[in-house]
């Protein structure tokens, strides 16, 4: 899929609108999809399933899937709350990503 859009992205910009943890798509992809030339990618990231999988040791396998490793866990996500918690953890993703540009939260 990636070299067919690499093929086109010279004349046409590929835009991709992804909810990576829902439809299973590894920050891995997603940094590949970033190299496409002209490429944006919409992160949909589900925070409140997101959020119930972190305090569940039997969910951590979504999780470790979706970043492709499991070193999240030293990120301590277990020993923060609420919007320090998101923040975090939306920080955390944004740099395994490499996403150079991200839509600020309310918070911001």
């Amino acid at each position: 899929m990636i070299a067919a859009v690499r093929s086109q992205s010279l004349t046409i910009p590929p835009f991709f609108f992804v909810d990576p943890y829902g439809y299973p798509l590894p920050v891995p992809m997603l940094r590949r999809l970033l190299t496409l030339p002209k490429a944006e990618v919409l992160v949909n990231l589900m925070w409140y399933r997101i959020n119930m999988d972190l305090g569940k040791t039997l969910a951590w396998d979504r999780i470790d899937a979706l970043f492709g490793h499991n070193d999240w866990i030293l990120q301590n996500f277990d020993e923060m709350s609420g919007s320090a918690r998101e923040r975090t953890f939306i920080d955390y993703f944004q740099k395994e990503v490499g996403a150079p540009f991200h839509v600020p939260s309310d918070d911001q």
